[in-house]
């Protein structure tokens, strides 16, 4: 009940900013009968179906496009002054109503086999560059637009001839509005098997998507829900984090925003667990803490010292 009562008052007033939960949609019992949704990470990207003010780029994908574009052109365009993150499907249906420029590609092409994707030596990517991870759904090659940056390729272990081909592309129109175009499924049972290297990719490419906006971004590879709160002149409250794994974390690093510069330490308060007060370490702007551990399915909240 304490570990409630404080959490509730140092979030007093404060907005909470909902995360797009990703991971497999539906799972389902041998029988075939639908059991509850099952996730496997949030990602800094307002939610499906969240029509709320908010700072992040949206979640796009194959059925919400196709949806948006039998609605009319009116609905399309609505939904192409946010920022984006598209999956494969998602990027067909724009691309078939027309807006291909929209989105940074100038082609895409169905494919089937066994690929993987490699990330590129784009600078969006970081020390990610050469990791690989498995392709989930049904990929299609994607041909950039002159300005789009390749942050993704196809290569095949199977077929020594096959030529790297764009998997992922990252692109700002004209009016400042950002797209990550994905040839493929990341939002649904690709997360499920998802590399460390492609989780850490999707928070920083949400990030960049969303002008570096995100109140909180993981730099751990997690399979987590996070859940921030932002007071109306921006300054951050505080973040609930649930580890969505079995196993237990370590060395959690959060990167947040909005948290004041007179607050030198932040406090994890986990059930079942003694409070820790923790070093709050500046990298310009941002404000960058480390969770010691959380254990599987244990879950915590980070708030600041000094008041609000």
């Amino acid at each position: 009940a304490a570990m409630l009562k404080r959490y509730v008052a140092a979030s007093d007033g404060a907005v909470r900013i909902g995360y797009g939960i990703v991971g497999r949609k539906l799972m389902r019992d041998t029988d075939g009968s639908p059991q509850k949704p099952f996730f496997t990470s949030s990602l800094p990207l307002k939610p499906l179906l969240s029509n709320a003010s908010s700072p992040l780029a949206r979640i796009v994908t194959g059925d919400f496009a196709r949806r948006v574009v039998g609605e009319g052109l009116d609905s399309v365009r609505r939904l192409l002054e946010d920022d984006v993150l598209v999956d494969g499907e998602g990027a067909e249906a724009l691309f078939d109503a027309g807006c291909g420029a929209e989105l940074g590609i100038d082609g895409i092409e169905a494919f089937s086999g066994g690929l993987r994707e490699r990330l590129t030596g784009d600078a969006l990517n970081g020390g990610l560059s050469g990791r690989e991870t498995p392709v989930a759904g049904k990929p299609f090659f994607l041909r950039p637009a002159k300005d789009a940056r390749v942050v993704g390729e196809y290569v095949c272990d199977a077929n020594a001839a096959f030529a790297p081909r764009p998997a992922a592309v990252a692109f700002e129109n004209g009016k400042g509005c950002r797209r990550v175009v994905f040839g493929h499924d990341v939002f649904g049972d690709a997360m499920s098997v998802a590399s460390a290297g492609r989780i850490l990719q999707m928070h920083r490419l949400a990030d960049w998507a969303s002008h570096g906006r995100s109140p909180v971004v993981m730099e751990s590879p997690t399979r987590s829900f996070v859940q921030p709160r932002v007071r109306k002149d921006g300054t951050l409250a505080s973040v609930v984090f649930v580890n969505a794994s079995i196993g237990e974390l370590r060395r959690i690093r959060f990167r947040m925003r909005g948290v004041p510069t007179d607050f030198g330490a932040a406090i994890w308060s986990a059930l079942d667990e003694n409070d820790v007060r923790l070093p709050v370490v500046r990298d310009g702007n941002d404000a960058i803490v480390e969770v010691p551990s959380v254990g599987g399915w244990n879950g915590g909240y980070l708030i600041f010292e000094g008041g609000k």
